[in-house]
């Protein structure tokens, strides 16, 4: 009688204690797992990230290559957010001969760099065309096919590069930049700069040029902006672009994919 009114009391004590886990909403504990449905992240293993075929053997589910892989491009500067948003199966390069030209010369990079040709790539002007988009997805291929590619928006490399010469602590970044086989730098000479800011970037160029190692380059500049900003910049990434035939200028707020649902008064925006 005693034994059978020690387990009430335990089976009740159990019970009051998954009503209040339940209560706050606790979903770690152990009860309550066997007790709810699990949600997995992935299906195939149950976020094992291993799969077990009939005959016993095992292998490494597709799941855990896909964040090795994401691992390695966040690492070389890429947001989870670019990597997820932008492909270059996505950009709507149909919609008019400008967003073509941006598509196809970023294709042709592609197909260049397999064939050892080392010009370089830069997509200038208006805002919202898709160089972002274009540059990122250019990116995702050559790392996937083990090609060392750095991606940098253009004041983080230089910060980073001046507070690591003041502290002397690290010279990664420096070296990621000068050596990487291909360097892209987003938002290109688009802050207020500062001497030491442009020899920067200068040395840059200049390293890559003298070691055949190709620079792609976004800015809402354009290159008369630049020549403007910084003449030696300008003129060694006109070299460095084929002579600037691989400088790609988009002029004209029509341009701008994110607002090609408005239509422009007076330069008014004005949705349609």
């Amino acid at each position: 009688m005693c034994k059978h009114k020690n387990y009430e009391n335990e089976k009740n004590n159990l019970l009051d204690k998954i009503l209040e886990l339940a209560e706050y909403g606790s979903k770690e504990n152990p009860i309550l797992d066997q007790c709810s449905i699990k949600e997995y992240d992935c299906e195939k293993c149950k976020d094992t990230g291993i799969i077990w075929t009939t005959e016993g053997t095992t292998f490494i589910c597709e799941c855990q290559i896909e964040k090795k892989r994401k691992k390695v491009l966040i690492s070389h500067g890429f947001t989870l957010n670019m990597l997820e948003k932008y492909s270059i199966n996505n950009y709507k390069y149909a919609e008019n001969k400008i967003y073509m030209k941006l598509y196809s010369n970023s294709k042709k990079f592609l197909d260049n760099f397999n064939n050892n040709n080392t010009h370089s790539l830069a997509l200038l002007g208006q805002s919202g065309c898709g160089k972002t988009h274009l540059l990122t997805s250019i990116g995702k291929i050559l790392l996937d096919k083990n090609i060392d590619v750095r991606y940098y928006k253009f004041n983080n490399l230089v910060d980073k590069i001046k507070n690591d010469r003041i502290t002397k602590i690290n010279t990664t970044t420096e070296k990621e930049a000068l050596n990487c086989e291909v360097l892209i730098i987003d938002n290109f000479l688009m802050k207020d700069n500062t001497p030491t800011d442009e020899r920067i970037i200068f040395d840059i160029l200049e390293y890559r040029y003298d070691n055949n190692l190709p620079v792609l380059v976004g800015s809402t500049l354009l290159l008369n902006d630049i020549v403007n900003i910084n003449m030696g910049i300008a003129g060694r990434l006109s070299e460095m672009c084929n002579g600037g035939d691989t400088v790609i200028e988009v002029i004209g707020k029509e341009y701008d994919y994110r607002l090609r649902n408005t239509s422009y008064i007076g330069g008014d925006i004005i949705g349609c």
